[in-house]
């Protein structure tokens, strides 16, 4: 559990693992199950396909994942429709180019293409652990279907352990775990997924005393009476103010709208307008006010007893229409920033009963977002925590900046012909700075982590130039 608490919980695998060798040898070890969905952070699925045109199948990849792996674990993807030999093919070259990445940069193993992998989104027919063609690794498998539920199905089929990256009442639905046999992780679960509502989380700080943004809560889908309030309340303090708009159960800026610095009355009220006139006004939603400046993320745990760790705090770049891009951690300001946000994290470690990995969103010492859960800056505090084995490793000395890039574009021949690896060398001969792929994707943009860069990036853009074509 401690190897992986700053990733989240572990559900213990269902059944002992039979040991080799004769009656009375010690059980090995279960397989930790990795999979990360994208999908799992959204407590209503339903805005998916409302704001982005799409589903749970298209959105999960899985693949940013790879990093948290080792020889051993079972990593659990979701893959595109196509020859699934060819997908199966793409995938392994991918796995192997980020493993040999890490191993070159820091010396660190990941699952490799031989390990243990379950493709989610085959047709609905079940293939076998052997495939057919020798390009393809033995131990691939597919499942048909989506990626958390394979990795639910792949739990309670007894192959090992899982790594809880989001755990909530979904979930516990998925695993089938039953209450009188798992009452602490149903009751951490009941908690979390109420904390992920946006709606709950910022009356739940707000009674606590945990400085919040103003911000005012929907739950019936009629945005007349809370326009009306906005109107009082910028009578009152003489002054117009400036918005954001918030359905409760998203995440990732899904429908966030605010304009390029927060929207003013008029553009909200418009906004809601159109909203309701196309039926894509979300039943339960908020409004809070805009507030400028850099938006801080903590990556913080708490015991649930009132005592809590801060992780990190990174500050988030984020795109226009409000969703993650990247973020930076810098060593030399993480005094200054623990400093800003230590209040704020003590007075939400005393407003929750239960432990759990939260990323707290924190602009001009106060929260605007809460997320209960892995974030998507998660590579952050797992590159720190991982620090003594890189620094023993004689990849660096210490690690003085992290840049996190969410959409480099790795192309398909750069991955097929080893250029991968080859580039982060280019990099760190050039400038010094350890490119590590999340997971390389063959099928969309990779999330790139990137140690001691210089200030101005160009580590960073010279690994996108060598690898996009």
């Amino acid at each position: 559990m401690d190897e992986v608490a700053h990733l989240g919980p572990v559900v213990a695998a269902r059944r002992v693992v039979p040991p080799p060798g004769p009656p009375g040898a010690v059980p090995a070890p279960a397989a930790r199950i990795v999979a990360l969905g994208t999908s799992a952070v959204f407590g209503d699925p339903t805005l998916l396909q409302t704001f982005w045109d799409t589903d749970a199948a298209r959105l999960d990849s899985g693949i940013q994942a790879h990093m948290f792996t080792r020889p051993g674990d079972m990593l659990v993807l979701q893959v595109p429709r196509g020859d699934e030999d060819d997908v199966a093919h793409q995938v392994a070259l991918a796995l192997d180019a980020g493993r040999a990445t890490w191993r070159a940069q820091c010396g660190v193993e990941l699952l490799g293409s031989r390990g243990r992998i379950v493709l989610a989104g085959a047709p609905a027919r079940s293939r076998p652990w052997t495939t057919s063609t020798p390009t393809v690794p033995v131990t691939m498998r597919w499942h048909p279907g989506g990626m958390l539920d394979a990795a639910a199905a792949t739990w309670r089929a007894g192959a090992g352990s899982l790594v809880a990256f989001v755990l909530d009442d979904a979930l516990v639905a998925r695993l089938q775990l039953d209450p009188a046999r798992h009452p602490e992780l149903v009751r951490r679960a009941r908690r979390i997924t109420g904390l992920m509502d946006k709606n709950v989380a910022m009356s739940v700080l707000s009674a606590a005393g945990v400085p919040c943004a103003p911000t005012w809560t929907v739950d019936d889908g009629d945005p007349g009476p809370l326009l009306r309030d906005l109107e009082d309340w910028e009578r009152r303090s003489s002054r117009p103010r400036r918005y954001v708009f918030k359905p409760a159960g998203g995440a990732a800026g899904i429908g966030v709208h605010a304009g390029q610095d927060g929207a003013g009355l008029p553009m909200l009220a418009d906004h809601l307008g159109r909203l309701q006139e196309t039926g894509t006004l979300p039943e339960r939603f908020q409004v809070q006010e805009f507030l400028p400046g850099d938006v801080l993320g903590v990556g913080l745990w708490v015991d649930g007893a009132g005592g809590h760790d801060v992780r990190e705090v990174h500050k988030a770049v984020a795109d226009r229409s409000g969703r993650f891009v990247g973020a930076t951690w810098l060593r030399a300001d993480r005094r200054v920033l623990a400093a800003r946000t230590q209040g704020i994290c003590a007075s939400f470690a005393r407003a929750v009963d239960v432990p759990m990995l939260v990323g707290l969103d924190v602009v001009d010492g106060r929260v605007i977002e809460v997320n209960p859960r892995l974030t998507a800056a998660a590579p952050i505090a797992h590159l720190l925590h991982e620090e003594p084995v890189l620094v023993d490793g004689g990849a660096f000395e210490r690690i003085e900046r992290i840049d996190l890039d969410a959409r480099v574009s790795v192309a398909r021949g750069a991955i097929a012909e080893g250029r991968v690896a080859g580039a982060a060398q280019v990099v760190r001969d050039r400038f010094g700075a350890l490119v590590l792929p999340q997971g390389v994707n063959p099928f969309g943009p990779t999330r790139v982590v990137v140690v001691n860069d210089v200030p101005d990036g160009a580590a960073r853009h010279a690994f996108r130039e060598l690898v996009r074509g």
